[in-house]
């Protein structure tokens, strides 16, 4: 995700409003990237998107699954086209290495402050 948008967005926002699957985690990056892994927690999430914690639970079986996504969130993007530009033909060295800065200097290949968040998670 090149830039998370600070507020989470539903269409038609009316009566009794339930959190999709998306909201729950687009939250959970947008609270890692800001405030850390340790401010990850369900309690929390579901007061900021004014959802019951019973929500959370029908999309993951616990907060390490959540946790667990969210990684899994990160490999599919930064580290993913990492490793694509990485295994590229290439006729140089200096090609190979410009195939794979592509990524730090393109948000949509790479988003620097997700890798920051989970870098100081690990």
């Amino acid at each position: 995700m090149a830039a998370l948008e600070t507020t989470i967005q539903r269409a038609g926002a009316t009566g009794n409003i339930k959190a999709t699957r998306e909201d729950w985690l687009k939250l959970a990056l947008e609270t890692l990237i800001s405030d850390g892994v340790e401010r990850v927690r369900v309690l929390t999430l579901g007061q900021k998107l004014d959802v019951s914690r019973s929500s959370f639970y029908w999309y993951f079986k616990s907060r390490q699954d959540l946790l667990d996504q969210l990684l899994d969130y990160w490999r599919q993007t930064n580290t993913r086209f990492i490793v694509e530009r990485a295994r590229r033909p290439s006729a140089t060295v200096i090609r190979g290495v410009m195939s794979i800065f592509e990524c730090w200097v393109d948000e949509r290949l790479f988003d620097p402050q997700l890798d920051f968040a989970v870098r100081a998670w690990a």
